[in-house]
């Protein structure tokens, strides 16, 4: 952890006078008595005195995980009760039969969670048996790469024959998050746990609207018009009863034939709802459930908190947050090539997609009954 430049003004600070000894024990990845024999004029022994300048803190792991884990460990209770959200969602939702209400729940309690990285990165012996054959040469930089290539084909071919290892992901820098129907395992990779993602000192109800939105997002895609005929094992298994399963149909078609109807004026081109529906549901049920939590958790933390300067409700703030969080902007362009290439509706429309459906945003902004906002007909499938 670097010190912040206001205090390297300050000569005390940037003069840090120890022995090399002293220095190896702080900085223990590093043999700096081999390092500076290689082309010091004399032998240089541990008790050598140095002067540290510009000296980085080097913050013992417990101290750094003490500002680092806090935020991992928000996410993964958020996780815990969008999940439960969800969960009594299923179990109050009327139009599946018993049967398969009761597998649906099996599958939702079932989910894998994987949160901020993969607990297998922090088992040294597993990472180095995993790059042993790994050849890296730093002048040949084509060869190492093509020796990288090679190395993850073969990593790939290894996976023949081998039982569904769940603590193997994606890299956990990017900002994202995946629904693996083939795992049932939900992934928040520590990339996304970030602003304007997550923000670990905004009250939690902001963060619900944003980070549990996503989460909300992705646990719903285990029940899209994909994913859901996965068990939860995530074998592809068609586990649902045929009069449950053609109402099914009937919701999302309703999702069809809504987002289909939305136009973008600046290019004159409809949204494809069919191409759109899985990411459509997805928002749908995301928004419900996320809401439904957020209400919960301000139940049982008896929180009033309100942003300053704003006459807003909570509510009102949750609905907003989200709305800032789609805010994008696209070359005429790019829009027409993602209207037909993208699984996503574009951002506007997802925003206005979900937010039309939702009787909580209704009541919460006081929209017009039959208005733009708040149509006579709505959507839902979960």
């Amino acid at each position: 952890i670097s010190i912040p430049g206001a205090d390297l003004r300050d000569p005390l600070v940037n003069y840090n006078k120890m022995t090399l000894h002293e220095l190896q024990q702080i900085v223990r990845n590093f043999n700096f008595k081999l390092y500076l024999n290689l082309f010091m004029p004399k032998y240089i022994t541990k008790s050598e005195k140095v002067i540290i300048v510009k000296f980085y803190r080097i913050t013992p792991s417990g101290d750094l995980c003490n500002r680092v884990c806090p935020k991992w460990i928000r996410v993964s209770k958020l996780v815990d009760t969008l999940l439960d959200t969800f969960v009594n969602m299923l179990t109050n939702l009327h139009w599946m039969n018993d049967e398969t209400r009761a597998r649906a729940i099996d599958k939702a309690k079932n989910i894998d969670k994987q949160v901020a990285y993969p607990t297998i990165m922090t088992n040294e012996e597993y990472i180095e048996n995993q790059y042993a054959q790994l050849e890296i040469d730093k002048n040949e930089f084509l060869q190492s790469y093509l020796n990288i290539l090679k190395f993850r084909a073969k990593q790939n071919y290894d996976k023949i024959n081998e039982l569904v290892f769940k603590d193997r992901w994606t890299q956990v820098r990017i900002v994202n998050a995946f629904y693996d129907e083939s795992k049932n395992q939900i992934v928040i990779p520590a990339g996304i746990i970030e602003a304007p993602f997550f923000n670990h000192n905004a009250p939690m109800e902001l963060n619900f609207s944003r980070i549990g939105m996503v989460i909300g997002h992705e646990i719903i895609h285990s029940f899209d018009d994909q994913r859901r005929l996965y068990d939860k094992h995530g074998n592809l298994n068609d586990w649902w009863e045929n009069k449950t399963s053609e109402r099914f149909d009937q919701k999302a078609q309703c999702v069809i034939d809504q987002y289909s109807s939305y136009t973008i004026d600046s290019i004159r081109m409809n949204v494809d709802g069919k191409l759109t529906l899985s990411e459509n549901i997805a928002d749908n049920g995301g928004i419900k459930a996320t809401n439904k939590a957020s209400k919960q958790y301000k139940m049982n933390e008896g929180s009033k908190k309100i942003l300053p300067y704003l006459n807003m409700t909570q509510e009102q703030l949750f609905f907003l947050n989200f709305a800032q969080m789609c805010c994008s902007s696209k070359s005429k362009q790019a829009l027409v090539t993602s209207l037909f290439t993208d699984a996503h509706s574009p951002a506007e429309i997802r925003v206005i997609g979900s937010l039309s459906n939702s009787y909580d945003f209704a009541r919460a902004y006081n929209c017009p009954s039959e208005s733009k906002m708040n149509p006579a007909k709505k959507c839902s499938v979960w």
